[in-house]
């Protein structure tokens, strides 16, 4: 399997940097870094399992989307966008509703973010998209993939494919022996759409900047000097504390 990648966030070797890392959890949130790795559990199914007529696309921006399409799939059985989560606990889904159990009151609440309807929006963005480029696509397939075995999905008629980590190899082999929707030159002219995609969310939608008197800094680089000033002050309380207990 062939995967181009084009994420802001990474280095030329694939690796995060803090700095990066910190402005990734700033933009999408404090889940982001464990649906990376969520992420890359997932690329390492689909390794083991497609050959180079599949191509993944990581991190695809597209115009009026607050939030990148973190892998999209295209190959001869068709173009398939999977959504990657790390969450644990007991879920349920109806149709596009997403609930989880409340551990204290034992019943179902509305979970937020709603998975599916993230997992349906991002499908339905690719195929409009697609579609204004010419390609007659009657539907791309969305998949929400949990990588953390510690989850419990009750799913019953859900609008998107729910996938948990031990069934993606019988998923992926299943889908793969599907027959044929796209012939070779087509995958690569999807494929090279999506390569080609010159899209710079910094650029379309610039991060504003806070200045504080003279000082003016993006929102996530405030965020890296004030974890650093808290980390200074907590080895100065605790070198203070050391000082008081030898004395």
């Amino acid at each position: 399997m062939k995967v181009i990648d084009r994420s802001t966030y990474r280095d030329e070797d694939g690796s995060i940097a803090l700095n990066e890392r910190m402005r990734g959890t700033w933009q999408f949130g404090l889940a982001w870094n464990k649906e990376i790795q969520a992420q890359e559990k997932l690329i390492d199914h689909l390794h083991a399992h497609l050959d180079n007529q599949y191509t993944l696309i990581r991190d695809v921006f597209l115009p009026k989307l607050e939030i990148p399409i973190p892998l999209v799939l295209i190959g001869s059985t068709g173009v398939r966008i999977f959504y990657a989560s790390a969450l644990q606990g007991i879920y349920r889904a109806r149709e596009s509703s997403w609930f989880v159990l409340d551990k204290r009151s034992r019943q179902y609440q509305p979970s937020k973010p709603n998975l599916i309807k993230r997992t349906a929006l991002m499908s339905f963005a690719i195929l409009n998209f697609l579609n204004s480029k010419g390609y007659p696509l009657e539907v791309v397939e969305p998949i929400l993939f949990f990588s953390d075995p510690n989850i419990h999905v009750d799913a019953k008629q859900p609008a998107v494919r729910i996938v948990l980590t031990d069934g993606v190899d019988r998923f992926i082999e299943k889908f793969s022996q599907n027959p044929q929707q796209l012939d070779s030159p087509l995958v690569k002219r999807i494929s090279d759409t999506f390569a080609d995609l010159q899209f710079d969310p910094g650029v379309q939608e610039p991060q504003e900047k806070l200045a504080v008197g003279d000082f003016e800094l993006y929102r996530w680089q405030w965020l890296v000097l004030t974890i650093l000033v808290i980390l200074l002050l907590c080895m100065m309380l605790i070198f203070i504390l050391i000082i008081f207990m030898v004395n």
